[in-house]
């Protein structure tokens, strides 16, 4: 790996011999965990219109993928519960959604507004 001039800078206490992630604006990123997941698991849960835990609280979660093949708009929150007025994100039916890695790793509840389906989720830890 060759660097360039000016391509290591110091930051705080840190000496240009360590090695820091740094996000788009130049600031340290703490809490990222470099290692490469292992493991990956793989659920079709059903879905309805009474609130679920799709991903029950993981600490190990470095990702999660979510595909709505329900048919209805999916709505997903990060919390033990959702409603289709209170919810983190609306997946259209065929749609994708998936968390920052390293992100949040607390239960992921789903609803949809009517019907039933199911959805494919993915964890990966």
């Amino acid at each position: 790996m060759a660097l360039y001039p000016g391509s290591v800078r110091q930051v705080a206490d840190v000496t240009p011999a360590d090695v820091v992630l740094v996000d788009a604006n130049g600031a340290p990123v703490f809490g990222f965990n470099p290692s490469r997941p292992a493991t990956a698991t793989l659920t079709q849960p059903p879905v309805n219109n009474v609130p679920s835990v799709i991903a029950a609280s993981n600490p190990a979660r470095r990702k999660l993928f979510v595909v709505n093949t329900s048919g209805k708009v999916l709505y997903l929150a990060f919390a033990a519960t959702a409603t289709t007025a209170a919810y983190t994100a609306n997946v259209p039916n065929g749609g994708a959604w998936e968390n920052d890695a390293d992100g949040y790793t607390g239960d992921v509840a789903a609803i949809l507004a009517s019907g039933s389906g199911t959805i494919r989720v993915t964890e990966v830890a």
